[in-house]
């Protein structure tokens, strides 16, 4: 599997910060760095909040946070998921099989959905790249009346159209956040728009991720509620 998507993985929960960003009153965001061929993870931004907070006045805050801990899908959830689809990953002829044979349920649950999102990264390895678009397209009509599979099969298509560098309609795909704490949303749509090389757009999502990473949300974005 050809991806220009590669992730050096070093001490999480924080991203490299290029130029620090603006001090907003709910959140202290790094700006995230997004190039072509890699996604950098760094403490840095650490040691530079630190020393900021030195010589800044304290801020009670009043907007609403919640703990990474308290969250189904944090930041932390969100780059395993994306980890997982980007890794060499082998699989046993028996698992193999396994994802050969699968079917989707008529209302899938989350696991049935990451497995069929398994059977489309397997076809993908496989060079089948067309047919693990497919499938995942083809049970995204079927279950477009459930707000919740669908939803989840829009991420799942999103990550295998992102791993064959289609951006634009990975990014079609992203069009709204079911759930303020999933942070896959933020972090494709941070891809995806770093990729089409729209920066403005691209670091209000580095921005919302940055904060569900951090353990809150949520950060309006400028027409967050309008489809693509």
């Amino acid at each position: 599997m050809e991806s220009t998507l590669c992730l050096h993985c070093r001490p999480l929960p924080f991203l490299a910060q290029r130029t620090p960003s603006a001090v907003r009153t709910r959140a202290t965001s790094p700006y995230f760095s997004f190039k072509h061929s890699s996604l950098l993870l760094s403490d840095g931004f650490t040691s530079h909040q630190r020393r900021r907070n030195l010589c800044s006045p304290i801020i009670k805050q009043k907007a609403m946070s919640v703990r990474a801990s308290a969250i189904p899908l944090g930041g932390k959830a969100a780059l395993q998921s994306f980890l997982d689809m980007t890794a060499n990953v082998t699989s046993s002829n028996e698992d193999s099989r396994k994802l050969e044979t699968f079917k989707l349920p008529p209302r899938p649950s989350t696991e049935d959905v990451d497995t069929l999102k398994m059977k489309a990264l397997w076809l993908l390895r496989s060079g089948k790249g067309d047919e693990a678009e497919e499938i995942l397209k083809k049970a995204l009509k079927n279950c477009k009346n459930d707000p919740e599979p669908a939803y989840n099969l829009e991420i799942a298509l999103a990550e295998i159209l992102i791993c064959k560098k289609k951006y634009g309609e990975a990014h079609t795909y992203l069009k709204h956040q079911l759930h303020p704490s999933d942070g896959r949303f933020p972090l494709y749509k941070a891809i995806t728009c770093t990729m089409l090389d729209n920066e403005e757009e691209g670091k209000e999502w580095w921005d919302k991720f940055s904060l569900i990473v951090e353990g809150g949300f949520d950060i309006p974005i400028k027409g967050e509620e309008l489809e693509f």
